[in-house]
């Protein structure tokens, strides 16, 4: 078994690794590749499996339209996707979102423009 960070998923070759398994979601589509790319060393096989929270539907947007693909999505028979988070447990601090995650949010909040809406133009008038 190995688990591993992103900087592990460049540059490194470990022959016989089958399966990588996504527990975060990468930020960026060359991560999600880098990562994959583990698994598919001298034309052999493999399986990449990405657990996707909810908040992060967004990145998983981002990556097949960077790859040009949609990604098979599976549900786990009999896992409740609607359990409520554990209580967090007295005297330590909520976890913190990945700073790289908001930055991408905001990054795509910026660039993507609300559909059927248009910006008025200014009439400009000019004196002589």
């Amino acid at each position: 078994m190995l688990v591993a960070t992103d900087i592990v998923a460049r540059g490194i070759d470990i022959d016989g690794v089958t399966q990588v398994v996504n527990f975060d979601f990468p930020v960026n589509p060359e991560d999600y590749i880098h990562r994959i790319g583990r698994t598919g060393r001298a034309e052999s096989a493999g399986e990449a499996i990405s657990l996707v929270p909810k908040g992060d539907l967004n990145l998983l947007g981002i990556l097949e339209f960077s790859i040009g693909q949609r990604l098979e999505r599976k549900k786990l028979r009999g896992f409740d996707y609607h359990a409520s988070s554990p209580a967090p447990v007295p005297g330590t601090a909520p976890a913190k979102r990945d700073w790289r995650k908001r930055t991408r949010e905001m990054e795509t909040k910026k660039t993507i423009k609300p559909a059927g809406k248009k910006t008025a133009k200014k009439s400009v008038s000019k004196k002589k």
